[in-house]
C-alpha cells in the first residue's frame, strides 16, 4: 500500500500513511477540515443520496468536498 501523503510504500500494516511525518500532516488535513466544514452537509447527505436534504446542506456538502478535494490536490503537488 502506498502512502496517502507523499506515496511511499507503507511498512506498517492497516496503516494510511508512511512515517510521522506524514501522519502530522494528514491529521492537520483533517483538522483544517474540520475547522472549516464542521458539519459537512446533513447526517443523511451519503446516506440518501441528498433526498430530503435542504439546498443549505447540499450547498455545505459541495464546498466540504471542493474544499478537500484543493487540500488534497495541494498536498499531492507539493510532494509530487
Amino acid at each position: 500500500m502506498k502512502c496517502i501523503i507523499c506515496g511511499k510504500e507503507v511498512k506498517i500494516n492497516n496503516s494510511i500513511v508512511c512515517c510521522d511525518k506524514c501522519g502530522t500532516i494528514y491529521n492537520k488535513i483533517i483538522e483544517i477540515q474540520n475547522k472549516y466544514f464542521p458539519c459537512h452537509g446533513c447526517e443523511n447527505c451519503l446516506g440518501d443520496l441528498h433526498q430530503g436534504c435542504t439546498e443549505e446542506c447540499k450547498t455545505e456538502f459541495d464546498n466540504y468536498r471542493i474544499f478537500g478535494t484543493d487540500l488534497w490536490n495541494l498536498i499531492h503537488l507539493i510532494f509530487n
